[in-house]
């Protein structure tokens, strides 16, 4: 895990996961879980099959692949990072804003990083406008 300072900043995210999930009750708990789970297939336009097996940088949009990149491997290198901003497009095409991303590495059972989660507390669709000069 990553240190500054012997600092261990997952060891600090997941006992902040786990102090804001112990004060929900199994039911909360359950119907927050299932409520985002909607939410982010409603934004992706994707069933739960389709979203679990997408490519994380296919969920990103080709004009932000770049920041993305970046956030990611910050990420990598300190354990996480968090007031992250950036677009992402859905399975249609649709452009919407995610804001205040939460990302941090997660590790296996021998505490080796296996990948990175994401979590965001607000998103904004993106409206299209054309210009007509006709």
């Amino acid at each position: 895990s990553s240190q500054i300072a012997g600092i261990c900043f997952t060891h600090i995210a997941f006992s902040v996961l786990r102090a804001f999930y112990s004060q929900l009750t199994l039911r909360e708990l359950f119907y927050r879980l299932a409520d985002f789970s909607n939410i982010l297939l409603e934004l992706w336009e994707l069933n739960w099959q389709s979203f679990t097996q997408m490519l994380s940088r296919q969920s990103a949009d080709p004009i932000d692949q770049e920041s993305r990149e970046r956030l990611l491997a910050v990420a990598k290198q300190t354990g996480y990072i968090s007031d992250y901003r950036g677009v992402r497009a859905s399975s249609t095409g649709k452009r919407f804003w995610i804001e205040n991303v939460t990302l941090w590495n997660v590790l296996n059972e021998q505490q080796q990083p296996c990948g990175q989660a994401a979590t965001f507390t607000q998103w904004q669709f993106i409206k299209e406008w054309s210009l007509d000069l006709t």
